[in-house]
């Protein structure tokens, strides 16, 4: 069962609607310092979307800590975590990614788990 603990959260503008992606992760815009889901397999991203914000809107995101995140593929607990294409939580095992955590439970894709971010590392 994917739970939160005690999570640091930081409030940024969504660029576009994000109102269906909660629980996913994102990266910000260097540009105009606004938060959207991640362009690229393995991409850096500052966290993981806490809230439902359209766009414009203030979105909450969890940038250290224990927090809940939908699962892409399946994952085992203390695997280590990166962001797949749409946002999602998938295993960092194919090298040249950047792991923004590790998995504390164990879920089949399209599930949530619970993850620890922690500093980011590129493997």
């Amino acid at each position: 069962m994917a739970r939160q603990g005690q999570y640091w959260a930081e409030t940024y503008e969504a660029e576009n609607d994000l109102s269906n992606y909660q629980y996913l992760f994102v990266e910000i815009n260097a540009s105009t310092g606004q938060v959207d889901l991640p362009d690229t397999l393995g991409d850096v991203v500052v966290g993981v979307l806490l809230n439902d914000p359209g766009a414009l809107q203030a979105a909450s995101v969890a940038v250290a800590g224990l927090v809940k995140v939908k699962a892409g593929a399946t994952i085992a607990a203390g695997d280590k975590i990166t962001t797949s294409t749409s946002g999602t939580g998938i295993v960092a095992n194919s090298g040249s990614v950047w792991v923004a955590g590790h998995a504390e439970s164990a879920v089949a894709s399209g599930g949530y788990f619970t993850m620890q971010i922690k500093g980011y590392v590129y493997v």
